[in-house]
Order: C-alpha cells, then structure tokens, then sequence
C-alpha cells in the first residue's frame, strides 16, 4: 500500500469515527448510499435498532431522497426563512386578509423585503398591505391540502441526514401530535420544513404531507417568507 493510500484509509477511518460519535453530520446531497448507510446504523445501534427493520427499503428511498436533494435550487440554508410552526397559522391568516404587501400598489413604492426585521421593527412591514391604498389586490386565497412528499421540491441545498433519524423518545413525543402544514410554491417548491419532507421520504416518498400550497413562485415567497419569519422573531440558521 503506497503512502497516498494510507492516508486516504486513514482519512476515512477518522471521518468515520466522528460520525459514529456525533461530531459530525452528512449531508443527503453529497453522501453517498453506503455511507449514509452506514451512518445510519451507527445511530440507531445507539438504541438497540436496526436500519433492515426501521427502513427496509433505505436504499431505494435515500437514492430517491438524494436525487430531489440534486434538484434543489441550492440556497443556503443561513439564506432560507424560518417560519415557526406556531407562526404558520398566522402567516395563512395574514395572507387571506390581504395584510402582506405582495403586489402592486406598494406601500413602499416597490416590494419591500428587509432581512434585518424582528418583533419590534417588523410591526409596520406585517400589515403594509393594507397600507397601499389596495384594501383587496394582497389577498391571496390559500388552504390546506395533502400531497405525496415525492412530489415536492427541495430549495435549500443542504438537508442532514442525522437530522431525519428521530430518536425513541423523539418518536414518542411527537407522535400523534398535530404538525402544521409544510409551505410549498405554486412550483412545488418547500419554503420550510426540509428535514419533516426528508423524514418521510426515507420511510416512503409515497407518504402524503400536508402543505400549504400558494399560488406564488418560489423566488417571491423567499423573499417575503425572510421578511414574516424575521418579523415574528426568527432569524435564519446555519
């Protein structure tokens, strides 16, 4: 074995070692099947489990997985909104009524979608749709539906995988609680909640979601969906 060898299985074996013992992730679009495999079971031999028995079909599916995770539109996830579950009501509520400055007239002259709001600055930019001399042109008729998450799009570019392994008691405490929708673009496209759309299509990508589905293109509801999320007090991660 030459010495570049060496240091490439040595390589591995380190990368390896930190994913056993959690000092590290992987991401679902650049990790290939046996490692992400692999990795899988070494969370679940954690607690006794078996990836055969929690995904019997884990090849097929991650692939699956992997391939919309190569479609995405790739933006960071420090660029993606965050829309809290408990926010999501409010946001459909907001849009129903038209309180969102989405199209023309502005109040502002043109689309205004800061990205530096919070709770306090943000107050004014909630409600500039009706501030526009338009009390109807921002109301935008949406509802709650059910879709095959195969059918959706992913938009940030990483999606990790130990992230979509749910420990026991994580299984427990949500079990039979009620999640809100996840919001999609007229497109297809996921606003927020990649990693509930990456949990079911590893246990099966002909599971229904339930989403939020608005008649807006991806690069509109980006931008307002930073400026909702930053207002009601969520800033965006890494």
């Amino acid at each position: 074995m030459n010495l570049q060898r060496l240091n490439d299985c040595l390589y591995e074996a380190v990368a390896d070692l930190q994913l056993v013992e959690g000092k590290t992730s992987l991401n679902v679009k650049t990790a290939s099947l046996p490692k992400a495999r692999r990795y899988v079971q070494n969370l679940l031999s954690r607690e006794g489990r078996l990836i055969n028995k929690e995904y019997p079909n884990f090849d097929e599916h991650y692939t699956k997985l992997q391939k919309k995770c190569r479609q995405s539109k790739g933006i960071p996830r420090i660029e993606m909104p965050v829309i809290r579950s408990f926010n999501v009501d409010a946001f459909k509520t907001r849009l129903r009524r038209g309180e969102l400055d989405i199209v023309k007239p502005y109040a502002k002259g043109k689309l205004y979608t800061p990205t530096n709001l919070n709770k306090k600055t943000g107050k004014e930019w909630l409600v500039l749709g009706l501030k526009d001399g338009n009390l109807k042109d921002d109301i935008i008729k949406v509802n709650v539906t059910k879709t095959p998450v195969k059918d959706l799009i992913p938009t940030q570019s990483d999606i990790w995988l130990d992230k979509l392994i749910g420990t026991k008691s994580d299984i427990q405490k949500f079990k039979g609680k009620r999640l809100a929708p996840v919001i999609v673009s007229k497109e297809g496209y996921i606003l927020d909640g990649h990693h509930r759309f990456g949990k079911k299509m590893l246990m099966s990508p002909g599971i229904k979601m339930k989403i939020l589905r608005l008649p807006l293109g991806i690069d509109l509801l980006l931008k307002i969906g930073r400026s909702y999320g930053n207002a009601m007090g969520s800033k965006q991660q890494r």
